[in-house]
C-alpha cells in the first residue's frame, strides 16, 4: 500500500507542472523578439520570396510607438517596401530617414483614414498575440517555449 501511496504522491507533484499552463504573459517586447520569425513564417505560407515582399504594416496605437517603431526595424531588412498605417506618422519619420539610409529602402507612411495601401502581405500590430501563436511549436499553453 505505501507504494502506491508514494506513486501517487510522485504523481500529483508532477501533474500541475505537466498540465500548467504559461505563468508568464505574453507582452508586446516578446513578440518585438519574435517578429522577424512571425513574418518568416507568414511570408513561406504565402509563398512570397523574400526580394518580392511588400509589407503593410498596420500600427498598434495602444502601444507605445517606439515599440511600434523597433518592430519596424526589425523588419526592415526583411522586406523590399514597408508600408506603416497609423495615425501617428509623426513618430515613424525618423524610420522613414533611417531605413532609406541604411537600406535604401522606401517607407511609406500612411494614414488610416486614407485609402488601401499596396502591398502583398499585412501584418496587424493589433493582433500580436494571435500571431505569436500561430509559430510552430508555440502558444499560451505550450510549456516548452521557456
Amino acid at each position: 500500500m505505501n507504494f502506491f501511496r508514494s506513486l501517487f504522491f510522485l504523481w500529483k507533484k508532477e501533474a500541475p507542472e505537466s498540465g500548467k499552463a504559461d505563468d508568464s504573459p505574453r507582452t508586446f517586447f516578446d513578440y518585438r523578439e519574435r517578429a522577424p520569425e512571425v513574418l518568416r513564417y507568414l511570408r513561406r505560407e504565402r509563398k512570397i520570396a523574400r526580394r518580392d515582399l511588400e509589407l503593410i504594416m498596420i500600427d498598434n496605437e495602444e502601444e507605445p510607438a517606439w515599440q511600434v517603431a523597433h518592430v519596424a526595424e526589425r523588419l526592415l531588412p526583411e522586406v523590399k517596401l514597408l508600408t506603416i498605417v497609423t495615425g501617428r506618422q509623426e513618430y515613424f519619420s525618423e524610420l522613414e530617414q533611417e531605413a532609406f539610409e541604411e537600406y535604401g529602402l522606401l517607407v511609406i507612411i500612411a494614414d488610416v483614414r486614407g485609402g488601401k495601401p499596396s502591398g502583398n502581405l499585412t501584418l496587424d500590430l493589433r493582433d500580436w498575440e494571435k500571431q505569436l501563436d500561430i509559430l510552430p511549436g508555440e502558444g499560451y499553453n505550450n510549456i516548452s517555449n521557456q
